[in-house]
């Protein structure tokens, strides 16, 4: 599987927005539909370093469908999945889907 992060998102404190990026995936050599598994997101406090998120950092994430592409969001935000303080996170994605599991690393979100 290979994600993308979609651009370097920086939301104010007071929205509530997707952040989203780009997943593909393959099996066999022939691209396939990673939707089929499930997606979360985490939010680790840039400050941290690279250190990978706790069991208890991760968050349900979904799927946007309505492209050719392959979009995985998490609402951020006061009504979100994740509410988060003003600062800046290291953002990681986790697929699952069938015996693989790929978590990444994919981008800084600042929340001002």
């Amino acid at each position: 599987m290979a994600i993308n992060f979609k651009q370097a998102v920086r939301i104010s404190a007071l929205s509530t927005t997707y952040v989203q990026c780009r997943v593909s995936a393959t099996e066999a050599g022939v691209a396939s539909n990673p939707t089929t598994g499930t997606v979360e997101f985490a939010f680790v406090p840039e400050d941290q370093g690279n250190e990978s998120p706790a069991v208890s950092a991760w968050v349900s994430g979904s799927w946007d469908t309505g492209t050719s592409d392959y979009w995985a969001k998490c609402l951020v935000g006061p009504d979100g999945a994740a509410e988060l303080a003003v600062g800046s996170y290291d953002v990681w994605i986790k697929v699952s889907k069938a015996l693989e599991t790929v978590v990444d690393r994919i981008g800084v979100l600042s929340i001002y």
